[in-house]
C-alpha cells in the first residue's frame, strides 16, 4: 500500500468516525419558549449578572462576572430550563420561566439566584400608563362624573 492510499484510507475513516458526532450536534431545544436577552440581571443579596450577548439562536451567550467575561454554551436539560455552561470555569447560568441563576459547579454552590431581567428604561418626562389616560379629557371627564354620581349618592342616602 502506498502513502498516498494509505493516506486517503485514514482521512477516510476519520470522515466515519465524525459523521455520528455531526448528527447528534443539533440546536438545543426550546420548548417551553423560553426568551433570553442581553442586558444586566439583577440578583437576591445585591448581586448582578451582565449579559453581553446571546446568539440569535440561543446556542451561546457571553455572561460578565466578577470582573471577567465568560462564553457559555447552550446544552440540553430535559427540564425545559435554557441551560449555558462553561466547562474551563465551571460556570452555569440556568434560564427558567421568571428568573436565572449562576452557579459554580466545581464549588456546588451558587453564586447568584433569583436574578431578573432588566427593564428597559423608561423614557424621560414619561408618565406611568394611568397618569397618562388621567391627561386624557375625556377619560378624566368621565372620571370626574362617576366620582361626582357617587358623592350624590351618598349624599342622597343619608
Amino acid at each position: 500500500m502506498t502513502k498516498a492510499t494509505a493516506g486517503r484510507i485514514a482521512l477516510f475513516s476519520l470522515a466515519l468516525l465524525a459523521l455520528p458526532l455531526a448528527a447528534t450536534a443539533r440546536p438545543v431545544a426550546n420548548p417551553a419558549g423560553l426568551t433570553f436577552k442581553a442586558g444586566t440581571y439583577r440578583c437576591e443579596l445585591n448581586r448582578s449578572v451582565q449579559v453581553t450577548q446571546v446568539a440569535p439562536d440561543l446556542q451561546t451567550a457571553v455572561i460578565h462576572w466578577n470582573k471577567k467575561d465568560y462564553t457559555l454554551k447552550a446544552v440540553s436539560t430535559k427540564s425545559g430550563a435554557l441551560r449555558y455552561e462553561d466547562a474551563s470555569s465551571g460556570l452555569v447560568w440556568l434560564v427558567i420561566v421568571d428568573k436565572s441563576m449562576l452557579l459554580d459547579s466545581r464549588a456546588g454552590r451558587q453564586l447568584a439566584n433569583e436574578c431578573r431581567g432588566a427593564r428597559p428604561p423608561a423614557r424621560a418626562g414619561a408618565l406611568p400608563r394611568a397618569a397618562q389616560a388621567m391627561r386624557s379629557p375625556s377619560i378624566a371627564s368621565a372620571a370626574a362624573s362617576a366620582r361626582g354620581r357617587a358623592l350624590h349618592a351618598a349624599a342622597a342616602r343619608r
